[in-house]
């Protein structure tokens, strides 16, 4: 899980996670990236990890910003919820015994 600090900058991702005959499949539906693990807790540990690793590479060519434009992602600023935060829902297209879950992920500014 990545933690998000006041001020931060980040995007809200879909996870979506499979279970398969010999792993866990993993994919980020806005970035593209896939993955996989031995367990549910390890794929999504994996898919958060490819994601990150893309956004940064994606930062490092100075691309990041017109690709998150051309996906239509949003950037949003991190601020410290005053009550509780409400729980949203989201549609998927997914199998329907897929692991289905947002995240929030920090972009570099």
């Amino acid at each position: 899980m990545c933690k998000i600090r006041e001020g931060e900058k980040y995007i809200v991702v879909t996870m979506i996670i499979e279970e398969t005959e010999d792993a866990f499949e993993a994919e980020c539906i806005e970035i593209g990236t896939a993955s996989f693990g031995d367990t549910l807790d390890e794929a999504r540990k994996n898919i958060i990890e490819a994601t990150l690793c893309h956004i940064e590479a994606l930062h490092d060519i100075g691309e990041l910003h017109h690709f998150l434009k051309e996906r239509k992602i949003r950037v949003k600023t991190y601020h410290t919820p005053k009550t509780a935060p409400r729980r949203r829902h989201f549609e998927v297209n997914a199998r329907p015994d897929a692991w289905a879950s947002q995240s929030l992920v920090p972009v570099p500014a």
